[in-house]
């Protein structure tokens, strides 16, 4: 009996023994935070501290060039959270200093899910030697708020729209003693809000792992990520052909074409993939020339197309009604880089439709330089998407549109069809020749049998 209570004893003490051990190899890790060390940056030794880095994702509509564009990332001070006494700014807790990330347009990217998408990685904020050195005075925890600088909301001139990530994340920088010097043996970033581009499973809460990557385009970065959009205008604020970056032109051709008389068109335009807003209208100018026509009813905007002003309204992704005339064009300034264009053109009587696309580098006044060309003798349909030309955003931007050219079946007042004339004269020559031949090979065997 003795000996079973010894042995369970020695069972009890080996098993104390085991969860001290246990404890104590576990305690630097709880110490420093790392609970999840998939998800946090960490030291080497002290020579060699962890890093962290910010990664950014620009995306935009494929064909897009990529912008000039800097965007900037800042911390701000939230102290200590182990010594709330402290305060948010102890004179102790060093700066960070704001991160940027600069995009250029060599920077091509590639094709994701319909989008054009390009990554770039920060350097690392805790130590890179091109920010200033951040001062370690004593081991602990900082904590600092990171967010990035919403600069569209600040200035509204920018040319082109940006839709900025509205991500916001908890930096805690763990400081620690070396054997010969303070260094940072673990950062643990906490999503405060979320971005579209962080890992599947991650809510608010969550850690996303801050450590730098090196094949960023695919995927190896840093999971502290800021996803922004980018919609590319190149038209203006005036309304003439110059501004004019989307547009549809009428012509009609024959001796007894009808120049006064208006055909009818379904027009829609949807916005970009990149465009996340709601509600988006575009305005279509009737132009004549360099003349906007206001459109009435009557002419060019049937009911049910709503008319504000001098131009004719087209939410996104709707089909409206219009009608054209010889020389007029209905004309776009407001259309963004990325959106789809669908024109269609009623059939018409004693008309033979045809069209041809076009994208040109100033303007849309030179419809004869058409990219492609088709001829129909009934309704026909075309999408457009926007192109962009690599180039200057207020010169060498392309222009996009097609241009309608109607056709009349001319008729001669006899009533025959002046196309088909040649042919009918032709037969009549061959049907002469062979009656002809006939009545000369008739006679010829009269002679001979007399």
């Amino acid at each position: 009996m003795s000996k079973k209570i010894n042995s369970k004893a020695r069972f009890i003490v080996t098993l104390v023994f085991a969860l001290i051990l246990c404890l104590s190899l576990a305690m630097p890790a709880f110490a420093t935070g790392d609970t999840d060390p998939l998800k946090v940056s960490k030291a080497v030794d002290e020579d060699h501290q962890a890093q962290a880095a910010i990664t950014k994702i620009l995306k935009m509509p494929i064909g897009t060039e990529t912008p000039e564009k800097t965007f900037t990332f800042t911390f701000v001070k939230n102290g200590l959270p182990n010594e709330p006494k402290e305060g948010l700014e102890p004179s102790y807790m060093p700066g960070i200093d704001p991160v940027e990330i600069k995009f250029k347009a060599t920077d091509t990217g590639k094709e994701v899910s319909g989008y054009k998408e390009v990554r770039l990685q920060s350097i690392d904020f805790i130590a890179d030697s091109n920010l200033n050195t951040v001062t370690w005075t004593r081991a602990g925890v900082y904590q600092y708020i990171l967010e990035e600088v919403d600069e569209e909301a600040l200035n509204t001139t920018y040319p082109d729209t940006y839709i900025y990530s509205k991500a916001k994340y908890e930096v805690n920088v763990y400081v620690a003693n070396g054997d010969n010097k303070l260094y940072v043996s673990h950062v643990e970033v906490i999503i405060l809000a979320l971005d579209e581009s962080n890992d599947e499973n991650d809510d608010v809460g969550s850690k996303a792992d801050p450590t730098p990557g090196t094949n960023v385009g695919n995927g190896g970065h840093s999971k502290v990520v800021f996803t922004n959009y980018y919609l590319k205008k190149n038209g203006g604020t005036t309304v003439n052909e110059t501004n004019t970056v989307l547009g549809i032109s009428k012509k009609v051709d024959g001796l007894t074409a009808d120049q006064t008389k208006y055909f009818t068109f379904t027009v829609s335009v949807e916005k970009p993939v990149t465009d996340k807003t709601d509600n988006v209208v575009y305005k279509g100018y009737i132009m004549e020339g360099n003349t906007v026509i206001t459109p009435t009813a009557a002419t060019n905007a049937p009911s049910p197309a709503k008319i504000t002003g001098n131009y004719i309204e087209f939410p996104s992704g709707a089909a409206v009604i219009i009608k054209l005339k010889h020389n007029q064009k209905l004309a776009f300034m407001d259309v963004p880089v990325g959106a789809v264009f669908n024109a269609k053109e009623a059939a018409e009587p004693l008309y033979v439709p045809n069209y041809h696309l076009y994208s040109q580098e100033n303007d849309i006044t030179n419809d004869e330089d058409g990219l492609e060309s088709k001829i129909s003798d009934k309704n026909y349909e075309l999408a457009i998407p926007l192109n962009q030309h690599v180039g200057d955003i207020t010169a060498t931007e392309k222009k996009d549109g097609a241009a309608f050219l109607n056709d009349t079946d001319e008729a001669s007042p006899t009533g025959l069809n002046t196309n088909t004339l040649p042919f009918i004269v032709l037969i009549v020559v061959v049907a002469a020749a062979i009656a002809g031949f006939v009545v000369f090979r008739y006679r010829r065997n009269v002679r001979y049998d007399a």
